[in-house]
């Protein structure tokens, strides 16, 4: 009887994640839709495991939020934004991609907005504590069909507004404990002939590998490359105090840093997807980067970093089925800001209809 009414509950749900229709979430969210917060893109992955229509094909006229339900002092606002949607979405919620554009599946539809224009939206209050109404409504422009057997739903929300008030307001949300192997970055060497530090995102098989450099100096040429450990290192003459070569190259990008001095005009390099293959955790995948200070390269204008590691994670517990990255801050475009800053193993809670 016990699993027959858990069925059938289930199969009465609105929300996605499924069972949340009278349920007050355990945590909130804030990027995005909080009136005082800075422009934010923000992502959410959920699995066909949370899905209330389970693996039939549904169809979505429109998607709902509702207001946290355990303060009252939230601030009625409005915010611009545009709302995507795709299936089959490359990561899961246990291991998502960092790279918005590679997160989405090949179906990806603006939803909500245009291309010319985000839509408007009205955020409202809730007017007693717990599970308030799904009053922040989220009408489609057209119908979005999630196909049968369809491994995930991926919803991009880009909001474009911030406001200097003093204000709050999260949107109801789900938090799964869980812990994170998110994988390691090592180095080892010396720097030559001063340091440049490598950073990376959180890495594991089937997500985005994104590695940064800090080149201490605005407008110059940064490369980076990928390989494997040398077992002893390479002299480089012409190098600023003979560089030693600790990595060997199989793969070379270059970049020009550019003007914002935060982070010692640190410079991205996004080296796709990696296989989705799980004896890759653990794996290790060395890198390192040279910064040209003059236009030529051969006056010993080539300085060059300690060598890296990165060491693939495995994600989240297998029990996340459900989760969120995003990037929110005053240098954050909506539209062009390509990566993730952050990711949490909550869910939003959506009414679906």
């Amino acid at each position: 009887m016990g699993a027959l009414a858990l069925t059938a509950h289930a199969q009465a749900s609105l929300t996605l994640p499924s069972g949340f229709d009278t349920v007050e979430g355990n945590n909130g969210f804030w990027a995005g839709f909080d009136p005082s917060a800075v422009p934010a893109r923000a992502g959410f992955y959920f699995d066909q495991a949370v899905f209330p229509w389970g693996t039939k094909a549904h169809t979505i006229h429109q998607l709902a939020i509702r207001v946290d339900g355990t303060s009252l002092a939230y601030t009625k606002h409005q915010k611009r934004l545009r709302v995507f949607l795709s299936t089959n979405a490359g990561g899961t919620a246990r291991r998502p991609r960092l790279v918005f554009d590679t997160a989405h599946g090949r179906d990806r539809t603006l939803v909500v907005g245009s291309p010319s224009a985000p839509a408007t939206i009205q955020f409202d209050v809730p007017t007693k504590r717990g599970p308030a109404p799904f009053s922040v409504v989220l009408k489609l422009n057209q119908a979005f069909v999630v196909p049968a057997n369809a491994r995930n739903l991926f919803l991009e929300i880009r909001t474009y507004d911030a406001s200097p008030a003093t204000a709050s307001w999260l949107a109801d949300a789900q938090f799964t404990m869980s812990g994170l192997s998110g994988g390691s970055i090592t180095n080892f060497g010396h720097p030559c002939p001063i340091d440049y530090p490598i950073d990376a995102l959180a890495a594991w098989p089937g997500g985005d590998l994104v590695t940064s450099c800090r080149p201490k100096s605005p407008g110059v040429p940064v490369i980076a490359w990928l390989g494997e450990k040398l077992p002893a290192p390479a002299t480089l003459p012409g190098t600023q105090g003979a560089c030693d070569l600790y990595v060997f190259p199989r793969v070379v990008v270059g970049r020009v840093s550019g003007t914002d001095s935060t982070n010692q005009y640190e410079t991205w390099f996004e080296w796709g997807p990696l296989p989705n293959d799980e004896r890759l955790v653990g794996a290790r995948v060395g890198i390192q980067a040279a910064v040209v200070k003059a236009p030529n390269p051969f006056l010993g204008a080539v300085g060059i970093s300690r060598g890296y590691e990165v060491v693939l994670g495995g994600g989240y517990d297998s029990k996340v089925q459900a989760s969120m990255i995003y990037a929110a801050g005053v240098t954050v475009n909506p539209d062009t800001t390509s990566r993730a800053e952050f990711l949490s193993s909550r869910a939003l809670i959506l009414e679906v209809r």
